[in-house]
């Protein structure tokens, strides 16, 4: 079924168009949270501020980006994918105003649990992935797109377990947040690990052009299933012996793959390279978590490098991408927003290297990561806020 842009309630404006797509809002919000909460956190960690909500400050820190600045660009991505999916529309308008309004609740709450009832906190909280979840779940099940339905559903509803789990120290049961923090960890890899073999090798096939790749289907697979069975054995058993050899299996298996979406030409292309390196990086967190496992480096090692270097440059490398394609613009790479790319590189490397070596220069690493951090999503704040609110450049809805 194909759109018809005169059924699109989206209360369209001919100089504001903030509510027309998924991707606009959610966008927006991602961008400007990730500036305003490493902000934070950096009062937090300098101790000028206390942590809201969770009694771990490092908890809170981890919450916020998973649950927050990234549940922001998996709304947005998937809000604005499953339309093109299905033919069919998602939400605009109002509804989507009051979704975004949702997502902000949840970080309104947490930021003011000291004068809030912590159930509340938690209900407030919680509630947005099942109802993005409902959002999407309506036109892939009326476009019968059972596969689509079954994978993306079946996450969210995991992701908001796994939010539940961070809240319920504060209510009934006792300390669970890691646990929570730990499953979304894994849960947004495997999210990405789905979404990355879908479209990186197809965006580096049109973006280079002329060429296609040769990959393996069922290294394609297998690369995705040796990802589900480490997250599993070790959100169970953490650095087990078993673990360690699903991470050792995996990070073959996932750095061949990585592997067989390569083409010289892609390092000329930042829109290209910037995904292909957020991906090594991935690939990277599961070496990583096996020297972790063997105790030869600390385990946050693997927990940053995933965080900062596959989770940070590929939204924010799909987020420029979505926000220029949707908006009707020829895709690449501004050199402000390729410096945002370089930046944020720059804060995974350098996060990652400080906590390898420790010692003295621990704390200046994580303030120099940081301020690579703040620059990368300040320039992006600053270059996309027009693309986000403004209508497409071709007139079109969206």
């Amino acid at each position: 079924m194909s759109l018809n842009p005169e059924q699109l309630h989206s209360g369209q404006c001919p100089r504001f168009a903030l509510w027309q797509l998924g991707f606009r809002p959610f966008f927006l919000l991602a961008g400007l949270s990730a500036v305003i909460l490493m902000a934070f956190w950096l009062l937090i960690y300098f101790q000028y501020i206390p942590a809201p909500y969770f009694a771990n400050p490092a908890f809170w820190h981890s919450h916020e980006l998973l649950f927050g600045y990234a549940t922001a660009v998996i709304a947005g991505f998937l809000l604005t994918a499953v339309r093109n999916w299905t033919g069919r529309q998602t939400l605009t308008g109002v509804p989507l105003m009051w979704l975004a309004l949702l997502w902000l609740a949840g970080r309104l709450a947490i930021a003011s649990a000291a004068w809030l009832p912590a159930m509340l906190v938690l209900i407030v909280d919680v509630a947005f992935l099942p109802v993005l979840a409902l959002a999407i779940a309506v036109p892939l099940w009326r476009a019968r797109q059972m596969p689509n339905l079954l994978i993306f559903i079946s996450l969210l509803g995991l992701m908001m377990v796994a939010n539940l789990l961070t809240h319920l120290e504060h209510t009934f049961i006792g300390p669970l947040a890691g646990s929570g923090i730990q499953m979304m960890v894994f849960l947004i890899m495997i999210l990405i690990a789905v979404m990355a073999g879908r479209v990186v090798p197809f965006f580096i096939e049109r973006g280079i052009g002329g060429i296609k790749l040769k990959q393996n289907p069922w290294l394609e697979r297998l690369g995705v299933l040796s990802l589900i069975a480490y997250a599993l054995v070790s959100f169970w058993q953490p650095q087990s012996p078993v673990g360690i050899w699903l991470a050792a299996l995996a990070f073959v298996l996932n750095a061949l793959r990585w592997w067989s979406w390569h083409h010289p030409a892609l390092w000329r292309i930042p829109m290209l390279w910037v995904l292909h390196l957020a991906y090594l990086w991935l690939v990277l967190s599961l070496l990583f978590a096996v020297l972790a496992g063997l105790g030869w480096i600390p385990a946050i090692v693997e927990v940053h490098a995933f965080t900062l270097g596959t989770l940070g440059l590929i939204t924010l490398g799909m987020m420029a991408r979505v926000s220029q394609g949707h908006s009707g613009r020829t895709i690449g790479a501004s050199r402000v927003t390729t410096i945002a790319f370089i930046c944020l590189l720059l804060a995974a490397i350098i996060r990652v290297v400080g906590g390898i070596l420790g010692g003295s220069g621990y704390s200046d690493s994580i303030v120099t990561s940081a301020a690579f951090w703040l620059v990368a999503f300040g320039l992006f704040v600053i270059e996309y806020i027009p693309i986000l609110i403004k209508p497409r450049v071709d007139g079109q809805p969206g």
